[in-house]
């Protein structure tokens, strides 16, 4: 069986390569979360209804972990990558079309690939983030049967694809991000 220790430590050592570091904290598979995400669980789901899903928050095991939840952290990293370390960016760096393919992390700063800008530390992204009011966290819930059920996202006004069927920015109490 695996411990609810070993269960944090895996799913904050998948955000390092999307976000650059290891999350301090997730909360997976917490039921008390599911109802903020808006999402409207079904047995029988209606896809026409970007709200819509078949299931609302599942057990943890090594299979499921290793499958569903690590899967649901990455992606809800990368909604929060689009969401708003990626926007901060674009704001220090004054490059408003900054895309995700135009940044890497190399040694814990973000870099561009051909820009030559400055590299931008956690820190300077955070200030910016809290000083700019981007989304300070992010909810996401994954669906899987067969394949992951996806959604474009409007993330900082641009369209995202996600492996996700429920994302949402959380910005000082307010939702910021909508399926499309």
């Amino acid at each position: 069986m695996i411990s609810e220790t070993d269960l944090q430590l895996r799913f904050r050592v998948v955000t390092g390569a999307v976000l650059g570091t290891n999350a301090e904290t997730v909360s997976a598979s917490d039921y008390t979360l599911f109802g903020q995400t808006g999402l409207t669980p079904s047995y029988t789901p209606d896809w026409d209804n970007p709200l819509s899903t078949a299931k609302g928050v599942g057990s943890s095991s090594a299979c499921l972990t290793g499958f569903h939840q690590v899967h649901a952290v990455q992606e809800t990293a990368r909604a929060y990558m689009h969401s708003a370390i990626l926007p901060a960016a674009r704001l220090l760096w004054n490059k408003p079309n900054l895309a995700f393919e135009d940044v890497v992390w190399a040694e814990g700063h973000l870099v561009t690939k051909q820009y030559g800008f400055e590299p931008l530390g956690h820190t300077r992204l955070a200030d910016a983030v809290y000083s700019h009011g981007l989304p300070s966290g992010v909810l996401g819930h994954a669906f899987f049967q067969g394949s992951w059920v996806s959604a474009s996202y409007a993330l900082a006004g641009l369209p995202v694809r996600l492996e996700l069927d429920g994302d949402h920015a959380i910005l000082v109490g307010r939702w910021w991000a909508e399926p499309n």
